[in-house]
């Protein structure tokens, strides 16, 4: 018997472990964003990557899949704060003046 064209494709099961690429990407920057937020409010030294991971919703330890230190994700935060700032400017140079 023919299968209709309608059926719908078999549902797969996510495999477990290391997460999808995408996934990595979008955790990792939720991290930032939410790290820079804790650092505004609570300061540097007083949030610690346990605040990180609660804020974004993972156990401690999960946080270290994506950073080694909290100086590394200040290290992002600063990175992408001057990517801004560089788009920026270079959106305001290609106005005509």
């Amino acid at each position: 018997m023919p299968k209709s064209k309608n059926t719908p494709a078999p549902v797969t099961a996510r495999k477990r472990g290391r997460p999808l690429k995408t996934d990595d990407d979008s955790r990792r920057s939720d991290l930032v964003e939410k790290s820079a937020r804790l650092f505004r409010e609570k300061g540097y030294e007083k949030t610690t990557v346990r605040d990180i991971a609660a804020a974004a919703g993972m156990q401690a330890g999960s946080w270290f899949y994506y950073f080694k230190t909290k100086q590394e994700i200040l290290a992002a935060i600063m990175e992408e704060g001057m990517a801004r700032s560089l788009h920026d400017l270079e959106a305001i140079a290609a106005q005509s003046l």
